[in-house]
């Protein structure tokens, strides 16, 4: 697929929208990792930093979501032109954590 630009489309910087930079370098990408208070280096390191620095069993569910939440965030800038907020991220992983907690408990409680 031949795309207009493949430069970052959150900070126009020249910089390769990669998967790497998208979910973890990103200055976006950084401050949401941020708020979990993780560090986001490399993409394999980051998945065992965050693994050690969460020490939770739920921890790749944290992943996925951090991730999802800056997935929506960049969709929301590129194709809705809202722009991004730390609160906004912040309040979209909250909320989706809680939901996860939620159907967690349920499915243990049902098991």
């Amino acid at each position: 697929m031949v795309l207009p630009s493949y430069d970052c489309a959150i900070y126009n910087n020249g910089i390769e929208k990669t998967l790497q930079h998208l979910f973890f370098q990103c200055p976006l990408a950084l401050t949401c990792w941020n708020m979990l208070q993780v560090d986001s280096d490399s993409f394999f390191g980051t998945i065992e930093s965050i693994k050690a620095q969460i020490s939770s069993p739920m921890f790749m569910s944290l992943i996925i979501l951090l991730c999802w939440t800056i997935w929506t965030a960049r969709n929301k800038l590129i194709f809705q032109r809202i722009q991004l907020s730390l609160e906004q991220c912040r309040a979209t992983f909250k909320k989706n954590s809680r939901c996860l907690c939620i159907e967690s408990r349920r499915n243990t409680n049902h098991s």
